[in-house]
């Protein structure tokens, strides 16, 4: 070859692997599953105050609701304060996970006399999880939630 197309042909394998890696990387990357967590994230995130609002109140009681991993019985085990009645206790436990919106659930709240709940892990994924209870009592809204490791 002469030394005069030395270069030319140099420049021009330079610019061609690096069209090769932007349009390998743009296939790998097209081909990974990104899901968004929330469909309506800009409707979630006008109410978000109120959410706030609810946090807050949780935050301010006196005792806060216990959310407890127990590993050797797999539960998790919800412990509300007696200042609650569970009779008058409106609300729903949410097992979130934030890698995959297809493992997430509700559960109702449903309060033994104890004002106790208690609710089996042992088909849960390990990983990352996010317990969020909500409830109602005496008109005002609650939120928490702990994460745990499963």
């Amino acid at each position: 070859m002469k030394k005069a197309w030395r270069w030319p042909v140099g420049i021009a394998v330079i610019y061609g692997s690096f069209v090769i890696l932007l349009l390998s990387a743009l296939v790998v990357f097209n081909m990974n599953n990104i899901e968004l967590v929330q469909d309506d994230y800009y409707a979630d995130q006008v109410k978000y105050q109120e959410q706030i609002d609810r946090i807050a109140r949780a935050k301010n009681l006196q005792k806060p609701v216990k959310i407890e991993l127990q590993h050797e019985q797999q539960a998790v085990v919800l412990q509300f304060p007696e200042f609650f009645s569970p009779d008058s206790l409106e609300g729903s436990i949410t097992f979130y996970r934030p890698s995959s919106r297809a493992l997430d659930y509700t559960l109702p709240l449903n309060l033994d006399q104890n004002r106790q709940q208690k609710l089996t892990v042992a088909n849960l994924a390990k990983g990352l999880w996010k317990i969020k209870v909500a409830w109602e009592a005496d008109g005002k809204d609650y939120y928490q939630e702990q994460t745990i490791y499963r």
